[in-house]
C-alpha cells in the first residue's frame, strides 16, 4: 500500500473532536443544568482526587469553589438542602486531614451533584 499512514489518525482525531462538540452543544440546549450545579459537580470531583492525593492545600481551594458554587445555586434557587451538611461534613474532614472521611464526603457530594443534574434533562415530547 502506497498510502501514508500518517495522515489518517489526525483526519479522525479532528472529525471525533467536531462531532463531541455538537454532541455536548446538543446536550446543553436540551438540558440546561444551572452553571452553579455544574460547578459544584466539578469541585467535588477534584475534591475527591485532591484528598486520595493527600494534597489538603488543593482541598481547601476545592472545599472554597464548593462554597461559592453553594452560595450561587442558592440564589438561583437550586435545593441544596442535602447538599449543604455533606459539605460541612467535608469541611470537618479536611480541618482534621481525615483522608477517608474527606473522600466518602466528596464522593457523596459527587453523587449528589450528578443526580441534581439528572433533574435538569428536559424530557421533549415526541409528537407535539
Amino acid at each position: 500500500g502506497g498510502m501514508k499512514p500518517s495522515l489518517r489518525p489526525g483526519i479522525m482525531r479532528g472529525t471525533c473532536a467536531g462531532f463531541v462538540l455538537l454532541l455536548l452543544a446538543a446536550t446543553v440546549r436540551a438540558a440546561p443544568v444551572p452553571a452553579s450545579l455544574d460547578a459544584f459537580g466539578e469541585a467535588a470531583e477534584s475534591a475527591y482526587d485532591h484528598a486520595a492525593a493527600k494534597e489538603w492545600r488543593s482541598v481547601a481551594s476545592d472545599l472554597k469553589d464548593l462554597n461559592a458554587a453553594l452560595k450561587k445555586m442558592t440564589a438561583a434557587k437550586v435545593p441544596t438542602d442535602t447538599l449543604a451538611p455533606m459539605l460541612a461534613q467535608l469541611s470537618t474532614a479536611v480541618a482534621a486531614q481525615d483522608r477517608l472521611a474527606a473522600m466518602g464526603s466528596a464522593n457523596a457530594l459527587t453523587r449528589m451533584a450528578a443526580e441534581a443534574e439528572r433533574a435538569y434533562d428536559v424530557k421533549v415530547p415526541v409528537d407535539s
